[in-house]
């Protein structure tokens, strides 16, 4: 076939073989290009010799380790496909999962052993094999057994690599098909966004179960010969430690906002240097414009992009020499994908004018595994809809208001929350805010606003009102503002706002009672 898949630990093993390409945080253990590559042609080999064949699903439960990035490269070797677990869930949610995806093996870490008798309970056939971050196990023994297999040839690459389910803030759980094209045209874009070179250390932040954590940054890494340092856990101390320890040079990361807040929150961070020529690229959600200046305080080139799964990650980049003069946009489409901006009545927004965004490109996903109507539901003539809302300025840059049900209509104007967020975290005494549109009797909907303030600040929710007042228009305005100690964050650290939905709701039962 003219467009296969090139195994590019085999490459980088011919390459460059005693470079280092997984490091480990938690065990200390550091692998080379050629140890990885050894490892995962045994581990398909022990895998096959277990009755994987081409087309099952190889699933991983485990906290963040570079067990994951090795499973991941030794199914191609099986054409098998990858099938990362969310260890954040509670067993009803992964047996649902596991129902849909029906792995033939699963590869899990001590702690997620109770999970993984319980999904085993459900799928009797389910092959289950414990690893121990390195320490004798199941896992390791099949990584340093005697037989191994090298590259498949001719994989064609619209097959499915990765199935990647989506933490999601509402709904059941998709599995977002990830093909070799997808993962390969991600790559070659993220290198030219974020100058890969084999010089990069990335900091693997996010769970590997996410986007973001395995395939957005990490794997274009080892494309480009870097590194990776996987951390089990995101933790701001160790985190601020790789970037400002030139003895662990970690120049490369990619996070949600919350991860930058609660770094830059850190005593320590004040006095910080970043290493030479660190990239940081931020998603998921909406950066505000404060957290982005403190950023650009401290010289580190934050890409303000956007992205999701089923676009294998970067769909859109506010590239550097851009941050000031369109800040608070996330930029430009990546190469090879379009966009198009769709309003509520399904014509063309003008310019500024607020509309869903859909795309198309090598990158976006031909659907959900083992789901055709939510398939059918989210695509149409080519296009895939997103779900989040976007105005673009007369420039072409693309601005990120919200997701698109998140919005709320009050006295028959639209209301993003993000705006009225970015407004309120800019109150020095506010470490965290969400809103939420809830129901009003006079004006159909009004806005909540779920404040956290920094330990030892007392506020009166009139002041959030009123410097609210100050800076939007009336209708935007919170109608109450709500201060609680920490927010509800899912595994990427994404504000669940349909749990605050749910606790407004459940108190607005409460007090008609």
């Amino acid at each position: 076939m003219s467009e296969c898949y090139d195994d590019l630990i085999a490459f980088h093993a011919r390459m460059t073989p005693s470079a280092n390409a997984l490091i480990d945080d938690s065990s200390g253990r550091v692998l080379t290009f050629e140890d990885v590559d050894r490892r995962i042609g045994r581990l398909a080999a022990g895998l096959a010799a277990l009755g994987v064949e081409p087309g099952d699903r190889v699933a991983a439960l485990m906290f963040n380790s570079s067990d994951a990035f090795e499973l991941q490269f030794t199914v191609p070797r099986l054409r098998a496909i990858f099938v990362p677990l969310n260890w954040r869930l509670a067993i009803p949610e992964l047996q649902e999962i596991v129902g849909q995806a029906k792995p033939k093996v699963l590869i899990y870490s001590p702690e997620m052993e109770a999970h993984a008798m319980a999904l085993r309970h459900n799928l009797p056939s389910l092959v289950l094999i414990r690893t121990e971050s390195g320490a004798p196990s199941e896992y390791e023994s099949l990584a340093n057994g005697v037989n191994w297999l090298g590259p498949a040839p001719d994989i064609d690459w619209h097959d499915t690599w990765t199935i990647i389910y989506t933490s999601g803030t509402t709904g059941g759980p998709k599995g977002v098909m990830l093909t070799y094209k997808m993962i390969y045209f991600n790559n070659v874009h993220t290198a030219w966004l974020c100058r890969l070179t084999p010089s990069c250390v990335c900091a693997s932040i996010l769970p590997n179960f996410h986007i973001g954590g395995l395939t957005a940054l990490p794997v274009p890494v080892l494309f480009s010969g870097g590194s990776i340092i996987v951390m089990r856990k995101f933790e701001a101390e160790r985190m601020l430690e790789m970037f400002s320890n030139p003895d662990i040079g970690a120049n490369r990361t990619w996070g949600v906002p919350t991860n930058f807040a609660f770094m830059a929150e850190l005593p320590a961070f004040a006095k910080a240097t970043f290493n030479h020529d660190t990239v940081m690229g931020v998603g998921g959600a909406p950066m505000p414009l404060a957290l982005l200046e403190i950023y650009q305080k401290k010289k580190v080139t934050l890409l303000q992009g956007y992205g999701m799964t089923e676009a294998t990650g970067t769909i859109s980049v506010l590239t550097e020499d851009k941050l000031v003069e369109k800040k608070g946009s996330v930029g430009k489409p990546v190469m090879d994908v379009q966009i198009r901006l769709v309003t509520a009545e399904g014509r063309e927004p003008s310019t500024g004018e607020v509309g869903e965004i859909w795309i198309k490109g090598p990158t976006v996903t031909p659907g959900y595994w083992a789901n055709p109507d939510i398939t059918s539901a989210a695509k149409q003539d080519g296009w895939l809809k997103t779900g989040d809302a976007m105005r673009c300025d007369a420039d072409g840059y693309l601005y990120l208001i919200d997701r698109w049900k998140d919005m709320y209509i009050s006295g028959g104007e639209n209301v993003y929350p993000a705006e009225v967020e970015n407004v309120i975290f800019a109150m020095p005494e506010v470490r965290q805010v969400a809103v939420i549109g809830v129901p009003d009797e006079r004006w159909g909907e009004t806005g909540c606003a779920y404040v956290c303030l920094h330990a030892g600040i007392i506020m009166e929710e009139q002041t959030v009102i009123a410097y609210c007042a100050q800076r939007l228009a009336r209708y935007k305005l919170p109608k109450r503002v709500i201060f609680i100690e920490d927010m509800p964050l899912n595994a990427t650290g994404k504000m669940q706002k349909n749990m605050l939905r749910e606790v407004y709701a459940a108190s607005l039962a409460a007090s008609s009672i």
